[in-house]
Parts: C-alpha cells; structure tokens; sequence
C-alpha cells in the first residue's frame, strides 16, 4: 500500500475485548491448528509493524467505548518507533463509527464529525500523494 487510513480501528488482539473473539471466529484454514494465543498474535495488526509499513493517518473518536483510543495510540506510537510517517487525530466530542451516517442517525449524534474526519482524510491522501510526485 502507498497509505493507509485507519478510522476506529481495532489494532491490538492483546485486549481481551477483541483477541478472545476475533481468534475464535478466525475460520481461516492456516488458523485451524494453532492455539488462542498463536491466532492472536498472527491477527494483531501491532505484532506486524515494520519500517517498511505504509505512511499511515489513525483517525478515533476521542470517546469511543466500543474500540478503545489506546488501540490507535499503542499503533501510532508503534509506526513512530519503526519510523514510519503516521499522523494520529482524536475526533473531538465524538464516539465510534462516526463516518457511518446510519449508525450516528441511529443514535441522534451529529455528522460533524464525519465531515472534518473526510477533510482530514483528504488533506493526508493530498500530501502523500504531493509527497509521492515529489520524491
């Protein structure tokens, strides 16, 4: 990938709220034989960062209780420390899926949050893009 954009994203299997459920559900057929922790640590997107992973934009919404924000930051500060070019923005006064318009209506919340959260996406694809064309 050229980048990428993680919106809310589930990014450590280390927390028992995801690992335990996501490894159990995994079907794929080179999971089958291998043990709840094996599958957890293959599935976690934190144990596969290298300096060669893509630039990346992490997007949360600061009072998200569903994926908890750490689950951004720990990735955040992963790229960082292999020294890959990372941006990580905290959407303020807003919780999870909030690009989903169904699911704020749903909920009553407004859609200011998806609208600075597509600008921002815009503004980074930009700027690798520029980056790109530049190098």
């Amino acid at each position: 990938f050229k980048s990428a954009v993680l919106v809310n994203a589930i990014t450590d299997l280390s927390d028992p709220r995801w690992g335990q459920r996501i490894a159990a559900r995994s079907a794929h057929p080179l999971l089958r034989e291998k043990s709840e922790t094996k599958k957890i640590a293959l599935l976690s997107p934190t144990a596969h960062i290298t300096a060669q992973t893509c630039p990346t934009l992490l997007l949360h919404g600061e009072r998200d209780d569903v994926v908890f924000p750490f689950h951004s930051l720990k990735f955040h500060d992963l790229l960082n420390a292999c020294g890959v070019k990372t941006e990580l923005d905290f959407i303020a006064n807003t919780s999870h899926a909030f690009l989903l318009a169904e699911y704020m209506q749903e909920r009553r919340t407004s859609l200011c949050a998806a609208s600075v959260a597509v600008a921002q996406i815009n503004t980074w694809l930009a700027e690798q893009k520029e980056k790109k064309a530049n190098d």
